[in-house]
């Protein structure tokens, strides 16, 4: 727990029924926060300034006070504290459990966390300059567990890495040699049935994830096999060779083998944000404080 936000949150409770709504109007309330709203980063930093209410309480307004205090010395030697749009990995770690998150998203929620980091490092560095922040920034959590498990499974695109964990990167060399071998013997017995007259095509075909020959239908029962597919005519038949059965069957249990193992990966960075989101939604409110304290410097 962050307890600054706490207390901004009681602050911000207690407003609301000083002003209302005709001298909202006469004060143009919701044009001068509109006007500051617009000077936010992220969307939930915009839409807090728009719901703020004036307080009624001296000590939130100090509490206001003292956090923009700090801000400004660094803000006017142009050394802002880093700020970054926490909007999206918010949404994404606050939804309802169980959190199923794809590797795109995975990837932007370890760049949210990576910046989150950054920002706690920053007010730790310095604390006497800011003490109210860093004694927020002392009670964040690190994420750099998070982050790193994250960037050493995904590319930057989100992409699983042969690298996520050994098991993965031996299936994808063996689903590599096998799809090799399954095309060296497809193409063996295509060269003989171009030669024997079985067939006028230049190439093999796919039908589904299988290899197949496209023999004419008067000789298909020359070549043993299975029968996945005829043309639209009727004059040819796709044809799955028995020698090449045998090597696809392996391939396709060695690519199921690739998708369960993914597929756990994915489970295990989906536990890991889970098993975070509490703190790492602490940490972006706090990133939504900052925002809403620096519009208006």
């Amino acid at each position: 727990m962050i307890n600054l936000l706490e207390r901004v949150k009681a602050g911000h409770e207690a407003a609301g029924s000083v002003l209302g709504e005709r001298s909202g109007d006469l004060l143009e309330w919701r044009e001068v926060t509109g006007q500051i709203a617009s000077f936010c980063l992220s969307r939930p930093a915009a839409e807090a300034v728009r719901s703020r209410r004036p307080f009624s309480r001296p000590e939130p307004i100090a509490l206001q006070q003292d956090l923009a205090d700090e801000l400004k010395p660094a803000g006017d030697a142009d050394q802002w504290p880093p700020l970054a749009d926490v909007g999206p990995a918010l949404e994404l770690v606050t939804q309802p459990p169980p959190v199923r998150l794809e590797g795109p998203d995975l990837v932007h929620v370890a760049g949210v966390a990576e910046q989150l980091d950054e920002l706690r490092r920053y007010f730790l560095a310095d604390r006497t300059r800011f003490p109210l922040w860093g004694e927020a920034a002392v009670q964040m959590s690190d994420f750099s567990g998070l982050s790193g498990a994250i960037r050493r499974a995904l590319d930057r695109d989100g992409s699983i890495l042969d690298s996520a964990s050994p098991l993965l990167a031996r299936l994808r060399r063996q689903v590599s040699e096998q799809e090799k071998s399954v095309r060296q013997e497809i193409g063996r017995v295509m060269t003989r049935a171009r030669a024997s007259g079985w067939t006028t095509a230049d190439e093999v075909t796919l039908r589904g994830d299988r290899y197949c020959l496209p023999l004419r239908s008067g000789d298909s029962r020359r070549v043993e096999g299975i029968i996945h597919d005829r043309s639209a005519t009727g004059a040819t038949l796709f044809v799955e060779p028995a020698q090449v059965v045998r090597l696809s069957n392996e391939l396709t249990a060695a690519r199921l083998e690739i998708a369960a193992e993914e597929a756990r990966i994915i489970f295990e960075l989906n536990r890991a944000v889970e098993q975070a989101a509490a703190p790492f939604a602490a940490a972006c409110e706090l990133m939504v404080l900052l925002d809403t304290v620096r519009a208006p410097l």
